[in-house]
């Protein structure tokens, strides 16, 4: 696209790895917390009204990107989707779909705990994604550390 004089953002391949994932967690988690709602609700709603929650999923997806893929999304990411979901999403409503959910909670998006639990209150409680099969809601303890220990265990 460059060379054909068409205006383009270029980057190293990494970068774009990171910004997909980011778009990735976007679209799946700020559509869940929406739709389970009982009211309709906003791309933007969620971003205001919603953030704690939100901020959850977001940080247990990237523990899972980082430990199952090796992605670590760039410093910021929480402030640029916010942003993102406050200034331009408006008016776009929160909604899954069983012809979506594939593509869109994939692994290892699927198989955080919370992200697990919401996708079941939305299929169990609110009817939502008929004969999609869910991750199960797993109440063992991750294999990932948490914190900043170091290898042997000790603070």
């Amino acid at each position: 696209l460059e060379r054909g004089g068409i205006r383009c953002r270029t980057g190293f391949y990494r970068e774009w790895r990171r910004m997909m994932w980011e778009r990735g967690c976007f679209d799946s988690i700020f559509n869940l917390v929406g739709a389970i709602r009982a009211e309709p609700t906003t791309m933007q709603d969620v971003g205001l009204y919603y953030d704690e929650e939100v901020s959850d999923m977001l940080w247990e997806a990237t523990s899972a990107l980082r430990g199952m893929l090796a992605v670590t999304l760039l410093y910021g990411f929480e402030e640029r989707l916010f942003a993102f979901s406050e200034q331009l999403c408006n008016a776009v409503p929160c909604k899954i779909t069983a012809e979506t959910y594939p593509y869109v909670f994939v692994a290892p998006l699927d198989q955080c705990k919370t992200v697990a639990e919401y996708l079941n209150f939305a299929k169990d409680e609110k009817g939502m994604l008929e004969g999609v099969k869910m991750p199960l809601c797993s109440t063992k303890k991750s294999a990932m550390l948490q914190g900043n220990l170091r290898c042997d265990g000790k603070i």
